[in-house]
């Protein structure tokens, strides 16, 4: 029996890692931004993505552009650990990996922490909210 249920643990492991690694799952939209179809969210271009000083910042640079700062799911999701340096899925392979990725999701035993992401190497963190940290913002998809 104990053999049945692990056998049954990786075969949904091995399913759940093609679906995050599908290259079907990104869309090129015509407005440049990334269609994120597994979470129904719209990714902004790398060129959008940019360092800010804390959270706050980030927030409102997310506002700036209708769309807001991810949750820590929807950007731990692009990590790829089979790469390195990036340590992220396709169509991403160009981003910036000199600093890590804020989300929005605090940490729930300390309100004053926030995840993070480093597509460096595939790492998830945490550090102050008034940390300086790349954001990349994300839109409802459309």
């Amino acid at each position: 029996m104990k053999k049945a249920v692990e056998g049954k643990k990786v075969e949904v492991k091995d399913k759940l890692l093609a679906q995050l690694r599908d290259p079907a799952r990104i869309e090129v939209l015509p407005d440049g931004w990334f269609r994120d179809k597994l979470h129904g969210i719209d990714r902004a271009p790398l060129e959008l993505i940019k360092h800010v000083d804390n959270l706050e910042e980030g927030i409102k640079y997310a506002e700036s552009l209708n769309a807001y700062v991810p949750e820590d799911y929807e950007t731990e999701s692009l990590i790829d650990r089979s790469r390195r340096d990036p340590a992220i899925i396709d169509p991403f392979t160009k981003i910036q990996t000199d600093d890590w990725f804020m989300t929005k999701t605090p940490v729930k035993n300390n309100s004053g922490l926030i995840w993070c992401v480093s597509f460096d190497g595939g790492s998830v963190g945490n550090t102050g909210k008034g940390s300086d940290l790349y954001v990349w913002p994300v839109r409802s998809s459309q």
